[in-house]
Parts: C-alpha cells; sequence; structure tokens
C-alpha cells in the first residue's frame, strides 16, 4: 500500500515539474522589407546581385531551437546584378542551368545559439540537384512590431562564405576561377512577422 502511494506520487511529482517549453513560432517573411544578395567577383572586380523571389517556411523559437526549422526556395530566374550580359547568362547550363533546376533550397533544422542573439544555422543547401552542408551564422532581433502591437517582429542578418565550384556552378571554361572567382558571399537580411501577414 506505501509502495504504491509512493509511486503515484512520484508520477503527480515528475508530471507537475516536467519543463514546458513554448511551441516554436512560426513566422512570415516581410519580402519587401528582405533582402537575399550576394558578392561575387568578375575580371577582378566584385560586383553585387540578389535573388528578388524567394519562399520561406520559418518555425523558429530561441526557447525551442530543437523543433526549429528554416526552409528557404529561391527562384534562380529571379537573379539580378544589375548586368543583362551576366543576368542572361547565369541561368545558362553552364552556371545555374535553370531550366532544370530552376530552384536552390537552404533546408535548416539545427540551430546552436552562441549568445548575444547570436545563432548557427546548420542546413544544406542545394542548387544543381547537389546538397552540401552548411553553417549560417545569423543575427536574430525579435521585439514588438511598430505596426501591429500584438505581435512580434523578428529582423534577421547573416553572411554565408561559398564556394561555387562545389555546386557545380561555371562549367567548361568557366570551370576555371579566374575570370569569375570561386568565392561568394551570401548576405541575408530578412524582416519576419509571426503568423501570416494579412493585409499589411
Amino acid at each position: 500500500m506505501i509502495s504504491r502511494a509512493f509511486g503515484a506520487a512520484l508520477i503527480v511529482f515528475c508530471t507537475a515539474n516536467r519543463p514546458v517549453f513554448a511551441e516554436p513560432t512560426r513566422w512570415s517573411v516581410d519580402l519587401a522589407h528582405s533582402r537575399l544578395g550576394f558578392v561575387a567577383t568578375q575580371a577582378g572586380a566584385e560586383f553585387a546581385g540578389q535573388f528578388h523571389k524567394f519562399s520561406a517556411d520559418i518555425v523558429f523559437s530561441p526557447d525551442d531551437l530543437e523543433h526549429s526549422h528554416i526552409d528557404v526556395e529561391i527562384d534562380i530566374l529571379s537573379v539580378d546584378t544589375q548586368s543583362r550580359d551576366r543576368d542572361s547568362m547565369l541561368p545558362n547550363a553552364d552556371w545555374f542551368h535553370a531550366s532544370v533546376f530552376p530552384k536552390a533550397r537552404f533546408l535548416a533544422d539545427r540551430f546552436v545559439a552562441k549568445g548575444d542573439g547570436n545563432y548557427e544555422a546548420h542546413a544544406t543547401l542545394t542548387m544543381r540537384d547537389i546538397g552540401r552542408d552548411v553553417v549560417l551564422p545569423f543575427n536574430l532581433i525579435i521585439e514588438d512590431d511598430p505596426s501591429h502591437s500584438d505581435r512580434k517582429r523578428a529582423i534577421v542578418s547573416g553572411q554565408l562564405v561559398l564556394l561555387r565550384t562545389v555546386w557545380g556552378i561555371g562549367q567548361g571554361e568557366w570551370a576555371n576561377t579566374g575570370a569569375v572567382g570561386d568565392k561568394v558571399v551570401v548576405t541575408i537580411e530578412l524582416t519576419a512577422v509571426q503568423g501570416a501577414i494579412q493585409g499589411d
């Protein structure tokens, strides 16, 4: 009888003291205030570009990194480097081969908190159907949304250094990194709000 009572009390105690974690928040990207850009080099000179079209499924909470994830799809044909010749070349088979691989994908399902609002996203980046593991360091600020007092706004900034040839971007003569550099610095500047954006 005593052992049964003790067992019941133990179950109640463990249940009552079980940690309660907030479910990760779903965020919607405010595309008007977000930018997915990059910096590369051609003939030794830097040039900047960006992708105007991308979608993001973001479920993230600093209090529940274990169940957070980020899934971003990028429309390759939306590339813009402010050069008509370059923009017409990049979707071709030697580069992104957009007719066969129209999307790039960034899928992160592991996060590490580094302190002071800094995190690492451990992800797989897929381009030209080649997936490679990457680590994106980013800074996160969560604050009240000035346009909606009853919700939060998240501001994310980060940089990811890539080597284009790892994904086979630049085939044939363009595999040589003399004319177009191998290193590409991707810059992420995202603003997202809680839930869905409706009539903002």
